[in-house]
């Protein structure tokens, strides 16, 4: 999963393709617009999710209720982790050193572009 952890966003909020399968069960209404800088993002669900991060050691379950972004093309990420999260677990983005620290674990900030390269093909590779 391609999570961005983004104290930009108010909410925290995941892809409908990633939960779909689940959100008749366990997905409730809820309409919420966020406004971005390419204009507003309807959701008109929410899910509760259990999830960890493997990154930090994977060991702490986090429970949290994720906005759910209908369009495909949407959030841009799988998952996004909005202040709502951030503040509840105490979690520091550390800009200064490009690190993020939670529960005494620091991990390196990566970059969008890098993993993106990763996973697409460029023109000249196709």
């Amino acid at each position: 999963m391609l999570i961005l952890f983004d104290e930009g966003a108010s909410g925290s909020m995941i892809k409908e393709e990633i939960v779909q399968d689940f959100l008749e069960d366990f997905g409730t209404e809820q309409n919420v617009e966020y406004m971005t800088g390419a204009g507003s993002l309807a959701c008109n669900k929410r899910i509760s999710l259990q999830v960890t991060f493997d990154e930090f050691g994977g060991a702490t379950r986090i429970h949290h209720e994720f906005d759910v972004d209908p369009n495909p093309e949407g959030i841009g990420y799988d998952m996004i982790i909005g202040r709502d999260l951030l503040n509840k677990l105490k979690i520091d983005l550390r800009h200064s050193n490009k690190t993020i620290k939670w529960n005494d674990v620091l991990v390196p900030m990566k970059s969008f572009s890098d993993i993106w390269e990763a996973k697409h093909p460029t023109r000249q590779e196709m």
